[in-house]
């Protein structure tokens, strides 16, 4: 989680996980991908050894747009924390990375400049 200096917003980076194709199944990690263990990292809440694609990672406003369950009138909480470990590890493997999915800000810029000019 971060916030835009511009207007103190909230956001966070968020990156595709799986549960299906890991180590503890015989996959080899790409070298922009790493796996968490609940087992070494019980704080962050994961059920299975989990493998995050920082490639594909984009960052979305922490707003009940986003992460708000259906029928709920509560923004979702953090369920989990990361060791400092895995938080070094996946920052200098994003560094070497550059997320291939635009930001929702991005998006939200990009369709700006496709619109058509308003007459």
């Amino acid at each position: 989680m971060f916030q835009k200096k511009s207007d103190q917003s909230t956001w966070v980076e968020v990156a595709y996980a799986s549960t299906q194709r890991t180590t503890t199944k015989g996959a080899v990690l790409e070298s922009y991908e790493f796996e968490v263990d609940p087992n070494n990292n019980p704080a962050s809440n994961l059920n299975e050894v989990t493998r995050f694609d920082l490639e594909r990672r984009t960052t979305l406003p922490w707003n009940d747009s986003w992460f708000k369950a259906p029928g709920n009138s509560q923004r979702l909480r953090p369920f989990g924390k990361l060791a400092e470990a895995d938080i070094a590890h996946a920052k200098e493997v994003a560094a070497k990375f550059p997320s291939r999915q635009p930001s929702y800000h991005e998006k939200d810029k990009l369709a700006a400049q496709s619109a058509p000019p308003q007459t």
